[in-house]
């Protein structure tokens, strides 16, 4: 994997106490090998879900292009309004810094 670096994360006290189980019947060797394996299963299974979502996007572009631009535009004012949370977001938390 590479280089490694210190992450300091707080997990609910549920959660703590399966990892503990689990490495105490031996199911897995590390606190850090268990959350690093299930990072990288999350990040994988997003990418598979990201990837078979555009490739339906592209389908439905080749098999009913109307359909497609008419799911789009109704999709504007939702990509409007992220767009304006985000900017609220970056603007409050800009003293943060």
């Amino acid at each position: 994997m590479g280089t490694t670096e210190k992450l300091s994360v707080s997990l609910p006290s549920e959660l703590v106490a399966k990892i503990r189980e689990l490495l105490e019947a031996g199911q897995a060797s590390s606190v850090s090998a268990f959350l690093a394996e299930a990072a990288e299963y999350k990040l994988s299974r997003t990418a598979q879900v990201t990837a078979l979502l555009e490739a339906k996007i592209e389908a439905l572009k080749v098999a009913d292009p109307d359909e497609h631009q008419r799911i789009y535009d109704n999709g504007a004012d939702f990509r409007a309004a992220l767009a304006a949370g985000k900017a609220l977001r970056d603007r409050n938390t800009e003293g943060d810094a």
